[in-house]
């Protein structure tokens, strides 16, 4: 049990064999009640969670319980040669649930499982962010109609029975009332001085030679991204096989990597968070970066790679990877600069769109518009390109830019925050855009704080009409959306804003 908190070295087998005893793992019997139920209601179910929040042993609960039910439960693994033929071996099979993990590595193949099994049941593992903002591409995806279970808060019992797994192997419970979820309370535990300790003991084979840090801190941080990478991968960057580099090693590497003819990665993402944030340094860690964005540039006509490519650049996933690192915001920087001269990320536009961002953080602000500029012109470069992401982060700096301007002045930049506004409001119409809507919205209400005395008649009513238009378009928003992405709040704020301009 200890290996399973620690290094998250999951065995199905003692799982099963614990049922219903929670010995070692929480049964979280609540939720897995509700689960089954709505898949057997259901065609197709979501499980989403934030990243390191049990979604695959919640996954095994599930089928447990299935399984108890009469349902066959079948575990889809992207990438298999003789998928068509394993469909094929169940086209006449009754009363089917397929359970797919990782939504992301596994999408390109939900529509050919759909058509060859058209009665299977799909019960698809996904990262809450990534549902919250493809959930318009999830929705066609899946068979309808479908439901959602999240696991990202433990009820006051689940809380309970974790703390008495930490006991029960010598690790230190957390404490607090608080609501939790199980990333944040392994992570909690990882702060006990003895469980550092008796880490740093166990991986110091793994730390003497540079080859196998760089391993090692390879595939904590791809972890970190929810990233499976094959062992081909590492041997291209690194240059040298992880196989054979981590064989004399055998019995630490197996506790902490998961390995397979076409897959190595690190088995828990909860824990490469914590060797990342206790023993890597920060020139590793931006070396690494480096390393695997430009090797995933390379291969970026493959989703997986292209993904891995995009989350890693990403501003605030850099900024969570360096917290507690020094000065985070020079560190990226400095990444940026080294991409920035390669001529396939420099292509990217998400590329600049992220160097946008951190140039607002500092804050830069022209420069931040500089960059804006470049991600809209390497988009129209691309076919098909859509800059929702880059629309919406143009509005927000555009917001700074005229909140920073001394006031008392005409706001230079009115026209762009209008049509940013129309933009915004496009977006919440559209299933797969609106969570970015939601999230830039916030800045409007400094803006009109700080500039609304600036505002010409004209300028003061084209901002009215688009703010209440806003607040309709919020309030008509999906029940389930609204309590995901706080938009009542965001409307509130809209509204209140907009009222300034009767007083």
């Amino acid at each position: 049990m200890y290996d399973l908190l620690v290094y998250g070295n999951f065995d199905a087998g003692r799982l099963a064999r614990s049922q219903p005893r929670e010995d070692y793992a929480i049964a979280r019997a609540e939720a897995v009640h509700v689960a089954a139920n709505a898949i057997e209601n259901k065609a197709a179910l979501v499980v989403d969670g934030r990243l390191g929040n049990g979604k695959t042993i919640f996954l095994h609960l599930l089928a447990f319980e299935l399984s108890a039910r009469g349902w066959t439960c079948l575990l889809f693994r992207p990438g298999h040669p003789d998928m068509k033929r394993d469909l094929a071996t169940f086209a006449e099979a009754d009363r089917i649930i397929i359970f797919i993990e990782q939504y992301s590595a596994a999408q390109d193949a939900l529509r050919e499982i759909r058509e060859a099994l058209p009665n299977a049941k799909l019960v698809v593992e996904i990262r809450t962010g990534t549902f919250e903002v493809r959930f318009h591409e999830v929705a066609k995806l899946l068979p309808k109609p479908f439901d959602r279970v999240s696991l990202n808060a433990l009820s006051h019992s689940e809380v309970r029975a974790f703390r008495n797994l930490c006991e029960g192997v010598g690790l230190k419970p957390p404490t607090g009332d608080r609501v939790w979820d199980l990333r944040d309370m392994l992570l909690d535990s990882f702060k006990n001085q003895a469980i550092r300790d008796r880490v740093r003991t166990a991986l110091a084979p793994l730390f003497d030679k540079r080859i196998n840090r760089r391993i090692l801190t390879m595939t904590m941080l791809i972890a970190t991204h929810q990233g499976a990478i094959g062992a081909g991968f590492i041997r291209s960057v690194i240059g040298e096989d992880p196989f054979a580099a981590l064989k004399p090693l055998e019995d630490i590497s197996h506790e902490i990597f998961e390995s397979s003819a076409d897959t190595f990665r690190a088995r828990s993402s909860v824990f490469a968070a914590f060797i990342i944030s206790a023993f890597i340094e920060p020139d590793e860690i931006a070396d690494s970066v480096v390393e695997v964005i430009l090797a995933a540039a390379r291969r970026r006509t493959e989703r997986p790679y292209r993904v891995l490519m995009s989350n890693m650049m990403a501003y605030g996933s850099l900024r969570r990877t360096l917290r507690g690192k020094g000065d985070a915001d020079k560190i990226i920087i400095g990444i940026y600069e080294r991409l920035r001269y390669d001529e396939r990320v420099n292509g990217e536009p998400l590329f600049w769109l992220q160097y946008a961002i951190a140039m607002a953080e500092l804050p830069k602000l022209d420069m931040a518009d500089e960059y804006i500029a470049t991600a809209y012109s390497k988009a129209k470069d691309l076919p098909g390109f859509q800059t929702y992401q880059i629309d919406t982060q143009a509005f927000r700096i555009a917001l700074l830019r005229a909140v920073e301007e001394k006031a008392g002045r005409e706001i230079f930049n009115i026209e762009e925050i209008l049509t940013g506004l129309e933009r915004i409001d496009n977006m919440l119409a559209d299933d797969s855009h609106r969570a970015y809507a939601v999230r830039v919205l916030d800045g409007i209400q400094m803006f009109v704080a700080a500039r609304r005395n600036d505002l010409a008649p004209g300028e003061r009513t084209a901002l009215q009409y688009w703010l209440l238009k806003i607040s309709k378009s919020l309030a008509v928003l999906p029940d389930d959306f609204k309590v995901t992405a706080g938009s009542e709040a965001t409307r509130a704020k809209i509204e209140a804003t907009a009222a300034t301009f009767l007083t």
